[in-house]
């Protein structure tokens, strides 16, 4: 060693410091410098608020073809197969 004045502590030490990733610039999640409180706004507005009317009609439509259904399924069962137009009794294993 010809006049080496490092020791192996500060040769790691140089090591590790110079191996300390530095810290990334992160990206902002809101911008146009909005804050957290306009997206909650934003979200739960539309949850919040009053239904449209489109919903409601929607919504009756549905309810009376679910109850057109379970009619049907009512009849059904009331009445038999018969109501599908097979009035052939079949005699399975017989």
């Amino acid at each position: 060693m010809n006049g080496a004045t490092t020791t192996v502590p500060d040769v790691i030490r140089g090591e590790a410091s110079s191996s300390v990733e530095k810290p990334l610039s992160r990206v902002p999640l809101v911008l146009n410098k909005r804050n957290f409180s306009w997206i909650t706004e934003r979200i739960t507005g539309v949850i919040e608020g009053p239904a449209p009317r489109w919903w409601w009609v929607s919504f009756a439509v549905s309810t009376m073809v679910a109850a057109i259904g379970l009619f049907c399924l009512g009849y059904q069962i009331s009445t038999g197969v018969g109501t599908w137009g097979l009035n052939h009794p079949v005699g399975w294993a017989w």
